[in-house]
């Protein structure tokens, strides 16, 4: 094609279509009656069979030890969220892709779970449909329409700006469109009809503002396309919108900040929270909010401890950054010795999903209060849900993630290895320190405070909480 080689394996240029491959996330199939197949036709000593029936055990001791067995009535109730996140990340890159005119095509990866590639599968590897097959259907039918909202997440009260495109792969034709947003009780609250030509190809239609006042909590923007009075196309996308309240911190509330940047100190000032620093001294019913850790200040860490151990409560919103190692079990695990930042041990984990998923599981407590819970974070936590996990100190978390890992940078072991066993990290915890606490959290909180209400509302909350 006469194109140029780069160090890497992509090669794009302006003005020429772009093929993309691999494409796609993951989720667990439906594991327990896989391996009651596997049991009646398969043969043991196959990977697949190996695998599939190790991941099911291993989930099912992750969801007892954790108690995320008392979220879901069934297994079988775990597996359907975790595809339902599978399915809602598919759209998104799929639609991506569908509405772009310079995309040639895609590959996604995969059509079917096999082998020790057990996740990526649009089908399980008995060739039963997931749920992100029945999105791929609908994405790449002859006539779509795609739904994208400018945030995903909103303040009560500000626009929410909406664009529609369609995708039409026959001749051109008039068509009806009802746009609907409905509240999670089905109440409608806003609605429009609109007429428009679907040209052959992709089209974007005139944007849409919403006036969003008064709203709070999740709500399904729904759109119908008809042609000929026949609906023929249908779609729908959630969007998210916190009221003042939900982010309102008590205006006498005082806060001691440890930082190296003005961020954290600036946001709560601007919410007419009392800002001062830690000192030794501080009274322990004032919390102290950890945004940042200079490696260099063992000695203020140490302090810190001290005044934890005699009531205090610490909230960190960052951990340290230590590099990871790949483990004999397949886990890349980052460790750092009780010393200054902390009087325990600290053993993180990267729980960012690829085409093995990483579902991260929220319980219900104060610190999600008004916002979704006891469930599996979706879009609306797309901003704040968390990269790193806590493997120790291992105790009972807020929220955590559940995934599994294939030995990745061990390729000698990808092979025959293939999986490790389902695993969790905890997100947020808390960990008793003499007659204080320390609070631990990996969400991405304190980069994202006003600028995505999610963010506000969770430290809202957890201010709140912790005194």
């Amino acid at each position: 094609m006469g194109l140029k080689p780069t160090k890497i394996r992509s090669v794009m240029q302006p003005g020429q279509l772009t093929n993309i491959t691999e494409l796609g996330y993951g989720s667990i199939p439906m594991l327990e009656d896989n391996v009651a197949r596997y049991e009646i036709d398969g043969n043991p000593k196959t990977p697949d069979y190996r695998l599939h029936k190790m991941l099911f055990q291993s989930y099912k001791k992750v969801l007892q030890r954790t108690g995320v067995d008392r979220i879901y009535n069934s297994f079988e109730d775990f597996c359907e969220e975790c595809q339902e996140i599978h399915a809602i990340g598919n759209k998104l890159m799929l639609e991506a892709a569908r509405i772009n005119p310079d995309v040639a095509g895609i590959g996604v990866h995969a059509l079917t779970d096999g082998d020790w590639v057990i996740g990526a599968g649009l089908l399980d590897i008995f060739g039963e449909p997931k749920k992100p097959y029945y999105t791929a259907k609908q994405i790449f039918a002859n006539c779509y329409i795609a739904i994208r909202t400018k945030k995903a997440n909103v303040y009560a009260g500000e626009p929410l700006q909406i664009a529609l495109t369609t995708v039409n792969d026959e001749a051109a034709f008039s068509a009806r469109i009802t746009v609907e947003i409905q509240t999670d009780q089905g109440e409608t609250v806003w609605a429009a009809k609109l007429l428009a030509n679907v040209t052959e190809g992709i089209h974007e239609l005139d944007a849409i503002e919403v006036d969003t006042s008064g709203w709070d909590g999740g709500y399904a923007i729904r759109v119908q396309l008809e042609r000929d009075g026949k609906v023929i196309v249908e779609n729908s996308y959630i969007v998210y919108a916190v009221k003042e309240e939900r982010t309102r911190i008590s205006d006498s509330r005082t806060v001691a900040v440890v930082e190296t940047s003005p961020q954290l100190s600036g946001y709560l000032q601007s919410r007419n929270v009392n800002v001062v620093s830690f000192e030794p001294g501080l009274n322990t019913d004032i919390p102290v909010l950890v945004a940042a850790i200079p490696e260099e200040d063992g000695e203020l860490f140490i302090r810190l401890q001290d005044w934890v151990s005699r009531g205090g409560k610490a909230i960190f919103l960052k951990m340290p950054s230590v590099s990871t190692q790949i483990t004999r079990s397949g886990i890349h695990v980052a460790e750092l010795a009780a010393g200054p930042i902390f009087p325990f041990a600290l053993k993180l984990t990267p729980v960012r999903g690829f085409w093995n998923p990483a579902n991260h599981v929220i319980m219900e407590h104060p610190i999600f209060f008004g916002l979704p819970s006891n469930c599996m974070m979706g879009q609306t936590y797309q901003n704040v849900y968390a990269l790193t996990g806590i493997l120790e100190p291992a105790t009972d978390w807020i929220a955590g993630c559940i995934l599994y890992d294939w030995y990745r940078g061990s390729k000698h072991r990808m092979n025959y290895l293939g999986l490790t066993e389902a695993y969790d990290a905890a997100e947020i915890i808390v960990v008793p320190h003499g007659s204080g606490n320390y609070v631990l959290s990996t969400l991405r909180l304190t980069e994202n405070l006003g600028k995505d209400p999610i963010a506000d509302a969770i430290v809202s909350n957890m201010i709140a909480w912790i005194v």
